[in-house]
């Protein structure tokens, strides 16, 4: 349900597993162009280890400029800020929560 003020959120996901994790890559396409990679866990205690092929990454697990609900209510300053993280590490963005 699309509520006043908000932008519409176009992405795709693709969920697999690799050495027991399970990821979910979100490609976004509107109202920015990021990708997203979390891995479920049961317990954020326990370390993960982050396969080398995801390469450089940021850690947005406790950050909710991340999002969707966010991302779809704020304007094109939210945008701006996902835009320069995405820059800064070359497109990738990951978020760890469980």
């Amino acid at each position: 349900r699309k509520r006043a003020n908000s932008l519409t959120i176009l992405k795709n996901r693709v969920v697999f597993e690799v050495g027991g994790l399970v990821f979910e890559l979100d490609r976004f396409y509107s109202p920015i162009c990021f990708c997203l990679l979390e891995i479920e866990v049961d317990d954020l205690s326990v370390p993960i280890e982050i396969p080398d092929w995801i390469g450089s990454f940021v850690v947005v697990t406790d950050d909710r400029k991340f999002s969707c609900s966010y991302i779809s209510k704020k304007s094109n300053k939210t945008i701006e800020k996902i835009e320069k993280i995405r820059r800064k590490n070359d497109g990738r963005i990951k978020n760890s929560r469980g």
